[in-house]
């Protein structure tokens, strides 16, 4: 697991070039294979395609890594790496969550998507806070 190998110092230094990395790249990949599915290959429902499209466009960088130690490669750039796919993932997955709502035929305004994502953010640094302690001691 990526989280588990984490050098905390390099994280916080890169943290910023990762949320940007991650934040938009997943979005807008998402919603491009989303477009792809519904306009051009006429699939029904927007929403569906918008699940297909935030699977699709969660990234591994497991290869990718393992390749640019080997080569010897910055740390701080396999940190950059490491935490844009660690971010990727949470955003698809927040991502497929709100499509998942439309499909089931959930009432989602703007108002109930930023409270999902609020509450996915806080209830993920809950869990991770609890699990890290429980590691801890």
């Amino acid at each position: 697991c990526e989280a588990f190998r984490l050098d905390t110092n390099l994280a916080n230094r890169a943290f910023g070039q990762c949320l940007i990395l991650a934040g938009h790249g997943a979005v807008l990949t998402a919603f491009a294979v989303a477009g792809v599915f519904y306009f051009a290959l006429d699939f029904d429902g927007l929403a569906i395609c918008l699940m297909a499209g935030a699977i699709l466009s969660s990234t591994d960088a497991g290869s990718i890594v393992e390749i640019l130690e080997e080569l010897g490669a910055a740390p701080v750039v396999v940190m950059r790496i490491r935490g844009e796919s660690m971010l990727s993932d949470g955003t698809v997955l927040v991502l497929f969550e709100i499509a998942y709502g439309m499909v089931a035929g959930e009432d989602l305004g703007p108002k109930e998507i930023a409270i999902d994502v609020v509450k996915s953010f806080f209830g993920a640094f809950a869990v991770g806070g609890v699990v890290g302690l429980v590691f801890l001691y």
